[in-house]
């Protein structure tokens, strides 16, 4: 059962099948996280990251990309994700959220159990500093103090609204095609879990790309891969 953190707050429970795990116990644990008043959905495979975070990691990694290797502005990225996306975080405001070393140990984890991905250098360098996030009281922003959490002041005017906010999210949309295609979840799970899990506001990341359209989410897709010569942005086949 892997709880969505902070815990009492958010509704979400991933439960995922082991290779030995039987429909009955199955079954038991999603009466189990009803009991508890929260939300299941069953993961079918023993994926890396699971659902949540092999879409979210998605998102923070091509977030990291952008600023990197093309000089986007952290600022203005996470002024584009919550203004224009609607996002209740910035990917990396939310990335002090959660703390850059815990961010940073779930995509080596993750990566070194088969997950494709490059790994964030801001991340790497922020850590070797002691700058951990809202935990040690300055990450990508600085904070009141130790685990003293102020939301940073992100607005309009302070850019982020010339970006493009389908490239932020299609290697999360290509992730869920890849989920689908593997048989790891279905659709509406994947959507129930992006919903419930990261609060995106839409109705799941399958609406977000049904009105982008697939032929644009592709397009953008192969675009980024040319751009970067990463194999993570090739398109799904499916």
């Amino acid at each position: 059962m892997h709880f969505m953190n902070p815990p009492p707050l958010m509704k979400l429970v991933e439960i995922t099948r082991g290779k030995y795990t039987s429909d009955e116990t199955v079954k038991i644990t999603v009466q189990l996280t009803r009991i508890l008043n929260k939300e299941p959905v069953v993961v079918n495979k023993d994926v890396p990251g699971f659902i949540v975070n092999r879409v979210l990691f998605r998102v923070m990694l091509e977030a990291c990309r952008e600023v990197t290797q093309e000089g986007v502005k952290i600022i203005d990225l996470d002024a584009m994700a919550r203004n224009v996306l609607g996002l209740p975080m910035g990917p990396f405001e939310l990335l002090d959220y959660i703390g850059l070393d815990t961010s940073l140990f779930i995509v080596k984890a993750m990566t070194e159990r088969g997950f494709k991905a490059h790994p964030c250098p801001l991340l790497e360098d922020l850590v070797s500093k002691g700058k951990l996030g809202v935990k040690s009281g300055e990450g990508f922003y600085k904070y009141p103090g130790p685990g003293q959490y102020v939301k940073p002041r992100i607005l309009p005017e302070q850019g982020g609204l010339e970006l493009d906010p389908v490239r932020l999210m299609v290697p999360a949309i290509n992730e869920l095609a890849w989920l689908v295609r593997e048989g790891v979840a279905t659709v509406d799970d994947i959507d129930k879990s992006v919903k419930l899990g990261l609060n995106y506001p839409w109705g799941g990341l399958s609406e977000f790309a049904d009105e982008t359209g697939i032929d644009n989410i592709v397009d953008a897709l192969t675009q980024l891969r040319n751009v970067s010569g990463w194999e993570e942005y090739e398109p799904d086949r499916y």
